[in-house]
């Protein structure tokens, strides 16, 4: 017999209106949904050779015209949204060179770096990486302890998860201050403020809650 989601599965493609055409390939049909399902090729034989056709339907894609691109787009023609779509995949492309180049520069910084750095250096960045996570959630409307109880994890756990991630940030961090402090880069307010809204888009929160955790993250170094 079939189980209760491998008999669905047969129902609903009976109900799909596609049986009469597979008929003449029955039996290449048969073992490729054996295969897939794990059923018996016998039971499923049987119950597609039992099924009956009420309708056939076909799906009709619009034409790729000027008319499409107005109602997909701002643009008046196919021409400017095909322009517009292969401008974003090259901007996209060149980013994620340019990430890529990025991280491997900071990978090699960090592979090469010699300082003897404290634990609770790395422990407070786990803490400061912990509460990132809860303020998105309290944005979200949800408590971080309720979050853990659904995921069946305890604090000490959840913890663990992100003690890689904040050794690399350390290191980085510190790796960056020391090549400022030798460049004698000072960021203007501007640049400041650019990074702080960027900050806010990427985790969801104001400019003022990301402005109170760094303090609260300067602090606690």
């Amino acid at each position: 017999t079939l189980n209760a989601n491998v008999h669905w599965t047969i129902r609903f493609a009976v109900r799909a209106k596609f049986v009469d055409l597979i008929r003449p390939h029955m039996t290449k049909v048969v073992a490729l949904l054996a295969n897939e399902l794990g059923a018996s090729r016998v039971v499923l034989a049987r119950e597609l050779s039992l099924a009956e056709i009420n309708e056939i339907r076909t799906r009709e894609l619009p034409e790729l015209d000027d008319e499409f691109a107005k109602d997909v787009s701002d643009f008046d023609t196919l021409d400017e949204l095909k322009a517009d779509i292969k401008s974003k995949l090259k901007d996209a492309k060149e980013k994620e060179a340019t990430n890529d180049i990025e991280n491997q520069l900071i990978d090699e910084v960090i592979k090469n770096m010699k300082a003897e750095i404290p634990e609770v250096m790395y422990d407070n960045a786990v803490e400061g990486m912990v509460n990132d996570f809860a303020q998105r959630l309290q944005s979200q409307g949800m408590q971080l302890d309720l979050y853990l109880q659904y995921m069946g994890m305890d604090l000490v756990t959840f913890k663990k998860q992100f003690e890689e991630q904040a050794q690399k940030q350390v290191k980085i961090r510190l790796a960056l201050e020391k090549i400022v402090e030798l460049e004698n880069i000072t960021p203007s307010d501007d640049e400041i403020e650019a990074e702080f809204d960027k900050m806010a888009e990427t985790y969801k929160m104001s400019k003022e809650q990301i402005k109170a955790l760094k303090k609260k993250e300067r602090a606690a170094k």
